[in-house]
This record gives structure tokens, sequence and C-alpha cells, in this order.
């Protein structure tokens, strides 16, 4: 405690703030220092930058089962005179983590939560501060069990962070590691019955931080269609999942990816029934789940028992796919522009 009592007793209020948190980063001297900050740090809190005095008070978080302390600074830094942005941003940045100390810890606090992020997501331009309102909003999200929106969120945080790459501390994040982030995602994008792009997550730089093999095998065998692993499995229950979600799921993955493949539009229910190995009455079913998800755009012709699509969303194409399809288009476009060429240089002659 000498260096933080030398600090402070010389107005380095910069140093005294790295010290504290570096200090209970590493788990020293822990209860001295709360209470150094409630007792010496809070009476003079207008001494330091207030997002400065945000930070040392979020510092105190992971070893005090309270609130309490960020509700003091807001407080303080509310009734302060001399309010500037900072001040507003300061306030903020504690809001974000007393609303997710109260979700995390079950508190009946959605309706606080939501509006509070419908309100700063529209406004924030903060780097910082809008990494922990995406963070917020994926816990918040899948709490509520909507979890395509906490997929969502969850690759915007990993983005704006620089994830894997980005110091935690620079952006005053709480320590979520790359790892964690991994498997989040990994789980968020099988609970999810409308989560069928899985190639975002696979070709990002986390995806080799997904260091459980098990959540590694039902993600890339749910990606790859590959029902008889799906089938054969017990990790689904093992993670609580829905067999029969999954399964349906894979079954939508491996049409859509054969809808690719094919130059004619129309796909008969045999063909399609032998390519997912189920009885032919089922294609209509998973067809038309496609077409209420706006993943494919077409109709069923009963008469001809044939799926006829007219337009496919690439949600579920591979890199590869969607450079095969630029370069089939800017070859067209090519044979366009010579016709037109060949037209115009006619009529000038």
């Amino acid at each position: 405690m000498n260096q933080i009592e030398t600090y402070f007793s010389q107005k380095k209020w910069y140093n005294l703030a790295l010290s504290i948190e570096e200090n209970l980063e590493k788990n020293k001297l822990v209860k001295e220092i709360l209470l150094f900050i409630e007792n010496k740090i809070f009476p003079v809190s207008k001494s330091f930058y207030p997002t400065t005095f945000a930070s040392v008070v979020l510092s105190t978080i992971k070893h005090r089962n309270s609130i309490d302390l960020i509700e003091k600074a807001q407080e303080l830094l509310r009734n302060d005179l001399l309010e500037t942005e900072t001040h507003f941003l300061a306030v903020d940045f504690l809001e974000i983590y007393r609303l997710e100390f109260m979700l995390l810890n079950g508190d009946k606090c959605h309706t606080q939560v939501y509006n509070f992020l419908e309100k700063k997501l529209k406004d924030a331009h903060n780097k910082k501060m809008i990494a922990n309102l995406y963070r917020l909003s994926y816990e918040f999200y899948e709490i509520i069990g909507k979890y395509e929106e906490a997929y969502s969120y969850l690759i915007k945080y990993v983005e704006i962070c620089g994830m894997p790459d980005y110091n935690e501390r620079n952006y005053n994040i709480s320590d979520i590691s790359p790892k964690f982030l991994a498997e989040k995602m990994a789980r968020l994008s099988l609970l999810s019955k409308d989560i069928h792009n899985y190639n975002t997550f696979y070709t990002s730089p986390i995806f080799p931080y997904l260091e459980n093999k098990e959540l590694s095998d039902l993600y890339i065998n749910t990606k790859q269609a590959n029902i008889s692993f799906l089938k054969k499995t017990n990790l689904i229950t093992k993670y609580g999942l829905s067999i029969d979600g999954l399964i349906e799921k894979a079954h939508l993955i491996s049409l859509l990816n054969y809808f690719f493949t094919l130059k004619s539009h129309r796909v008969r229910f045999d063909e399609a029934a032998k390519l997912l190995n189920i009885p032919k009455n089922d294609v209509p079913s998973i067809f038309l789940k496609s077409l209420s998800m706006k993943i494919v755009k077409g109709y069923i012709d009963c008469e001809k028992e044939e799926m006829v699509f007219t337009l496919l969303m690439c949600k579920i194409l591979e890199t590869k796919d969607i450079d095969d399809m630029i370069n089939k288009f800017d070859s067209w476009r090519s044979k366009v522009r010579n016709v037109i060429n060949t037209m115009d240089f006619g009529l000038k002659n």
C-alpha cells in the first residue's frame, strides 16, 4: 500500500489509478484497496478525470459482490457542477456494469436493460462505449433466449475489439478470453433455430480458439450437414440442444447447399429425399421452412412434386462459392458488354 499512499499524497491521480487497477487485477491488497477507494478516493473524486475515476470503481467489481460503489460513484459524477460530456460517458460506463451485475445475478431488470440499450446504441460514438454496449447486448439477449440477436451482437463485439489480438485493458472490458467467446459463439449458433450462416464464425480469426473438441465437432458436423453423425452422437443432449432442431437445421443447410450447385431452378421431391435421406413426404416442410425464414424465394409445384426456387440468399455460402458466383457474374457482364459494343459499332457504320 506504500506506493498507493505515496501517489495519493503527491496527488498523482493517474498513477494512483493505474496502481490500484494493477494490484486488484493481480488480487493483491484487495481488502485494503477497497477500503482505500471508499474512504480516500471517493471524497476527492473530482480530482480525477471522470472516466479514470469510473475505471477505478469498475476494477472493484470482481472482488465485491455488490454494486453499491458503482451507484455511489454515479451519484458523485451526476452531482458534479462541472458536468461535461466525459462525465456523462463515465456515468454510462458505470451504468453498463451496474445493469450487467443485476442481469447476471438474476435481478428482474430486463425492461431497464432493454430501454438503456435502445437509447444508448443509437447515440454511442466512443469505441470503448460501443464495445461495452455490444457486450451487454449479447448477454441480455442470451439470457432472454433470443439467440440470433445475441449471436449478432457477439459478432459485433468481437469485431470492434479486434479479437483475438486486442488488449482488454485498453477498452476497460472485463477479462473475456477469446477461448470463452469462441465457445459462446459456437453454443449460440447451435442453440438458435434461425442461425444457418456457420461460415462467419468458422472463417473468423477467433474460431481456432474453440478448444472444446465436443462443441467443435458438433459445430463442424452441423455446418457440413453430416446427418449420420448428428443422429448417432450423444453430444446434442449433453449440451442441452434439441436433436430434432439440429437435424432439421442440418437438413436445411444440406438442401440449400445443393440448390447452389444446380443450373436448373427445380428440384424433385424424390431427388431431395434421396439427398437428405428422409421420406419424400418430409421434403416440402423443409422447403417451406426455408421460405418462411426468407433464405429462399420460390414455391412448391404440387402437381409435378417439385420445389421451384427463384432466389437464394447467400447466407450459407463458403467463400469459394461466393467467388465462383462473382466470377460467373463478371463473365456474364463482360459478354453483355461485348454484345453492346458490337451493336454500337454496327450502328455507327
